[in-house]
């Protein structure tokens, strides 16, 4: 049996040589490209990491696409994400560097558990780990 792949949208951690990246070299992850979220969404600082609340929209998320399959989406990247207790999961619209638009899950946080952390405006983590 075939087995299936999913496309995940990423913005923190999981980024290119940071710090859980190989999570997703471990699950043979291919990446598709760089870009942004279609929809306006908050970026909030949970200090070592971030966190993408869906139901506030400040800027557009700044994320790296993959190919996983379903198995290391849902053996490994949901445990590592706390999914379902901490985070929960969704399929968001991402348009890549190039122009290309895609479905990806991304996973996203209740605005309530995060509103009295910090904001990252511009919605790049890479950016803001750079500056802090």
């Amino acid at each position: 049996m075939a087995q299936t792949h999913q496309l995940l949208a990423v913005y923190g951690t999981l980024l290119k040589d940071l710090r859980y990246h190989h999570y997703l070299t471990d699950i043979d992850a291919e990446y598709i490209g760089e870009g942004f979220t279609c929809d306006h969404y908050t970026l909030y600082s949970l200090g070592p990491y971030p966190a993408v609340a869906t139901d506030q929209a400040t800027s557009p998320v700044r994320v790296e696409v993959y190919r996983v399959s379903d198995q290391g989406l849902k053996a490994r990247l949901d445990e590592l994400e706390d999914y379902p207790s901490l985070y929960d999961r969704s399929q968001v619209a991402v348009r890549l560097e190039s122009g290309q638009e895609m479905k990806a899950w991304i996973y996203h946080i209740p605005d309530k558990k995060v509103r009295h952390l910090p904001v990252i405006e511009d919605g790049d983590w890479r950016r803001y780990q750079s500056v802090t």
